[in-house]
């Protein structure tokens, strides 16, 4: 917000006083280059009192600058394929208590977790693929750690995805 402010007030204002300064007749011109420059002037001039003064033309240039973008989004948007698949047997989970948890307390907090998951990680069905009696996926592997203030957790799948 603080650039587009010095864009639209500081800046015109720092230019005119400058080019207040600067004599014409001392000026080098290009007639080709000079001529380019008021013409592109005066059609953004012109362009920008129509925008202002209407509403459809308001709508219509929005409406244009966004569908631009859009297109040149969707044309330029990599295919996702390059993304790596990952290992998808792998679950990760963080927690952090509110401070002042001692390392006890943080054990405690992922010995429940494990114990809520133990179900999870006991049994296997026919196929060699564990499963719970519900169908959920039980973990091959369970294990945490627990610090000052945090608490990692990991199970990972065994089996195929």
């Amino acid at each position: 917000m603080l650039s587009l402010l010095v864009a639209i007030t500081l800046i015109p204002a720092m230019c005119a006083r400058l080019f207040a300064k600067i004599d014409d007749t001392s000026r080098y011109r290009l007639a080709a280059l000079d001529n380019l420059a008021s013409t592109t002037s005066s059609w953004i001039q012109n362009f920008t009192r129509y925008v202002a003064r209407s509403s459809t033309g308001s709508l219509v240039t929005v409406a244009g600058i966004t569908g631009t973008a859009l297109l040149v989004a969707a044309m330029f948007l990599p295919q996702l394929e390059y993304l790596p698949d990952g290992n998808r047997n792998f679950l990760s989970g963080y927690v952090t208590p509110p401070s002042g948890y001692n390392l006890g307390t943080m054990d405690e907090i992922a010995t429940r977790v494990e114990d809520a998951t133990r179900p999870y990680w006991k049994s296997e069905n026919e196929e060699g693929l564990p499963v719970h009696e519900d169908g959920t996926p039980i973990f091959d592997r369970f294990y945490f750690g627990s610090g000052a203030g945090w608490t990692w957790i990991g199970a990972a799948r065994c089996g195929r995805r």
